[in-house]
């Protein structure tokens, strides 16, 4: 798993279903719930300078009222690479979120990398 985004690594996974499935943006591997609680057993910071640029929320109905939504976004924040030196990292996401038992739980995420403007 790397290079998902900041708020998904540090997750504590209260909001993350249990049947939760995310893709990688550098090279579209799948991660787990599971992984991303595993990541952040080491609490030393993976990114900073986070920034969201947009999000915007579209819900979808089926019998009962709102049982879905998904959240399109774009962020962009300042990784370290292998030498230590601070890279810029821009990611466009989408999260889809399903409301099961009365609470909303994130169940895919796909994130894509795009050039920083500089």
């Amino acid at each position: 798993m790397g290079g998902e985004r900041l708020q998904l690594q540090q997750h504590r996974g209260q909001d993350l279903a249990d049947d939760f499935q995310g893709t990688s943006p550098r090279d579209g591997s799948r991660y787990t719930k599971a992984d991303i609680l595993a990541r952040n057993a080491d609490k030393s910071p993976a990114e900073t300078d986070c920034r969201l640029l947009d999000a915007r929320v579209r819900f979808f109905a089926s019998g009962d009222g709102d049982n879905v939504a998904m959240v399109y976004g774009s962020e962009t924040a300042t990784q370290k690479d292998k030498g230590g030196k601070p890279v810029a990292h821009c990611l466009t996401w989408t999260d889809t979120w399903l409301k099961r038992d009365g609470k909303w739980q994130i169940i895919g995420v796909q994130d894509a990398q795009f050039p920083c403007k500089r």
